[in-house]
């Protein structure tokens, strides 16, 4: 290891047992503590079986980073495909890391941040803090924020979606970084906390696109609703 690497299990959810691996000089480290090879391996030895993704950590821009420097903030960009094959972008929000976790996950005790149609920060909810103006850590403010990268990361999103089209609906988590817009991972099935109860995840226009469904309709790999 030559330098700082993401370590996640496949098949994972809400950030759970991923570990960040650095090394000075001869010197480990997993989330920041001092850390022997042993440790490693017996952290990648629990689920070795489904196996584990080895990425390449990266670095926010500076202005995301300073909401929460001591994970990768990443939005999550919900798209959703049409009956008539068409793409849509649903919804989009900002990850944001709280506590001592690597990880931005709302399932990890993390934020989310709400942005309307020009890129600005609207409201801010987290997991055990509720509806805030700044973040509960690092006391930066988060609401009238002009974000930066954020029509570049719809049209990354927007561009995987067609290239894996023959699905129906994606929640990706693009971080947007010192090189731009980057992809860390599509989920196909994407959770809905807080904003499932404010602005819903899905307008009429896309809502009169989708195919009717019920319990009993037949399983579609497509996923298209």
């Amino acid at each position: 290891i030559n330098k700082d690497v993401v370590v996640k299990p496949i098949s994972g959810a809400q950030g759970k047992n991923i570990i960040i691996v650095t090394r000075n000089d001869d010197i480990f480290f997993i989330n920041n503590k001092p850390s022997s090879i042993e440790d490693i391996w017996n952290h990648i030895s629990t689920d070795i079986k489904r196996g584990f993704l080895i990425e390449d950590k990266h670095v926010n821009s500076p202005r995301l980073a300073s909401f929460f420097p001591a994970c990768l903030n990443t939005y999550r960009v919900v798209t959703i495909k049409t009956n008539d094959g068409k793409w849509h972008m649903a919804h989009i929000i900002l990850k944001l890391g709280t506590g001592n976790s690597v990880v931005d996950n709302y399932g990890a005790g993390g934020g989310e941040l709400y942005i309307d149609e020009n890129g600005r920060s609207v409201r801010a909810f987290f997991q055990k803090d509720g509806l805030v103006t700044h973040h509960p850590d690092t006391r930066v403010k988060l609401i009238g924020i002009e974000l930066d990268g954020y029509q570049e990361v719809i049209d990354l999103a927007m561009r995987a979606s067609e290239i894996f089209g023959f699905m129906g609906t994606f929640g990706w988590d693009i971080a947007y970084t010192d090189k731009g817009a980057q992809i860390i991972e599509g989920n196909l099935f994407w959770g809905t906390n807080y904003p499932a109860l404010t602005t819903g995840l899905v307008s009429d226009d896309i809502a009169k696109g989708l195919r009717p469904r019920n319990m009993f309709s037949k399983w579609d790999i497509a996923f298209v609703l």
